[in-house]
């Protein structure tokens, strides 16, 4: 092996460490004050975990910690769902206030129902 390709390696094995102990802990510590702002909406906060895991799990794999990144894939997931539920909630109660509105307000049309959506 040529000088070049051992510094290569070297270089990759210390980035490899620099990930692990540095970058992975704080995205941990980011999602971990995330959970704890009441400021932010519960969907703003099942977007974001769901944000910040996917990136965990794709830097657990980069440092060969497939069961971390399995762990936080899932976990992202979680969150995920939780998410598209809160959006339909979200999107049903608009409809709703929007269908309440128009009962109140003459001379404006309601949205008619698509066969989708029955």
């Amino acid at each position: 092996m040529n000088g070049a390709n051992e510094r290569m390696i070297i270089r990759d094995v210390t980035m490899k460490d620099v990930v692990k102990r540095h970058v992975i802990p704080l995205m941990h510590d980011i999602k971990n004050q995330m959970l704890e702002m009441t400021s932010v909406s519960e969907e703003d906060k099942c977007r974001f975990m769901s944000e910040v895991l996917r990136y965990i799990a794709r830097s657990e794999e980069l440092v060969d910690d497939d069961v971390a990144a399995n762990k936080a894939r899932e976990e992202s997931r979680l969150w995920e769902g939780r998410w598209r539920g809160l959006e339909e909630e979200s999107e049903s109660s608009e409809m709703e206030e929007g269908s309440e509105s128009s009962e109140e307000q003459p001379g404006k049309v309601k949205r008619r129902k698509s066969n989708q959506e029955k």
